[in-house]
């Protein structure tokens, strides 16, 4: 059993331990089982026109079966140009390593997940190693900014630069944001009455709680990759560990006929809501936070500014995060010409604040325990 025999850890026997007694293991060595699911994936393409797949648990498939599986796509789907997107799971950490002999060695969780990325297989994974490193901490605030920085850092540097790698906070396989942001004691159980649980998480009300998951997502949106996001986390549900982070989602307006439970949400679970849409917007019309180059500008324990700039001169964005006490006209010296090009001002595009150029100089106001996202024009 995987996670719970001696010597079957996670990453001790990916390709031969056993998920759950329930669950049959499927021999991918056998070709008739790989060509199976090589074509149940063309049939769903086929009928139904999807873009691509999330390839779950990649490391504990035989690793020739994803290239066979990019390889059937790319013959029947991709000869026009276009390219299906086929991201994996390969659940590892940083210190994980495997040798799968014949030189199949990979030494830590970076470089076995870039292995599977590349032009005839993945074009990127979940990254787990950094996940691993900022979840906890930044939906709580115990970690520095100075420390986020290191740990977005060591992401841009350790993968290659092929990877269009998933940065992501919650998940389906852990508990809930806002729980966590809110220190809920019961944030690990699972079901009411077990596990000495006498109640699951409720919904936060504390301000507090709202203002950590601004920020934790505003980084999340901001950082280079792909930003995932958790149904749900975009209004605060609460949750404790698998099955409680799987609750209903609380579907309003127009879609509250599909909804088995909740149909509201409160003023600041909507808040929370138009921020994160604000931050998808900016995304969509900023190609220099989508594909620039990412300029630390203040790393702080409490304030982290950084830009991102593209070689289009017309593009330019601002990220400011900060959960210490307001900032009134605070300069910002480490902008330079080129990276200004024709930006002459900046729009807040999510989040309230202002940012002001003189020359080359800018001037940051925010509030206490804000965040905002300005774009060049």
């Amino acid at each position: 059993m995987c996670g719970v025999d001696a010597g079957c850890g996670w990453s001790e026997r990916p390709l031969d331990c056993l998920f759950a007694p329930y669950l049959p293991d499927i021999d991918w060595r056998q070709p008739g089982a790989e060509r199976q699911f090589i074509d149940d994936a063309v049939h769903w393409i086929s009928e139904l026109g999807i873009d691509g797949f999330r390839i779950d648990a990649v490391k504990h498939v035989e690793t020739n079966s994803i290239s066979n599986l990019r390889a059937a796509l790319a013959r029947r789907f991709e000869q026009g140009g276009e390219r299906l997107f086929l991201v994996g799971e390969t659940a590892v950490g940083e210190s994980d390593s495997a040798d799968y002999g014949c030189g199949e060695t990979y030494p830590n969780g970076y470089a076995w997940i870039d292995a599977y990325v590349g032009e005839r297989a993945l074009d990127g994974q979940f990254d787990f190693p950094t996940h691993h490193a900022l979840q906890d901490g930044l939906v709580t605030d115990r970690m520095s900014f100075v420390d986020v920085e290191a740990v977005v850092r060591t992401a841009e540097t350790r993968y290659s630069s092929e990877g269009l790698h998933v940065r992501f906070l919650g998940t389906h396989d852990s508990n809930r944001m806002a729980s966590r942001a809110s220190f809920d004691p019961a944030q690990g159980c699972r079901w009411p009455d077990g596990g000495g649980c006498a109640s699951l998480p409720g919904l936060a009300t504390d301000p507090a709680v709202f203002g950590r998951l601004q920020r934790a997502f505003t980084v999340l949106y901001t950082m280079p990759g792909i930003p995932f996001l958790y149904y749900g986390d975009e209004i605060a549900m609460p949750g404790g560990n698998d099955p409680d982070n799987r609750r209903d989602m609380v579907w309003t307006g127009a879609l509250a006929s599909v909804g088995m439970g909740d149909t509201s949400v409160t003023a600041q679970q909507q808040a929370l809501r138009d921020h994160l849409a604000a931050l998808g917007l900016a995304r969509r019309d900023s190609v220099a936070l989508r594909r620039g180059r990412r300029v630390p500008l203040v790393v702080e324990a409490d304030l982290y500014v950084y830009a991102y700039v593209h070689d289009d001169p017309s593009q330019l964005a601002v990220v400011a995060v900060n959960r210490g006490a307001g900032v009134t006209g605070r300069r910002v010296d480490a902008l330079t010409a080129s990276m200004l090009g024709a930006v002459t001002s900046f729009d807040a595009a999510a989040g309230t604040g202002t940012a002001t150029l003189d020359g080359t100089r800018l001037s940051l106001t925010l509030g206490a325990g804000q965040a905002a996202v300005f774009l060049g024009r």
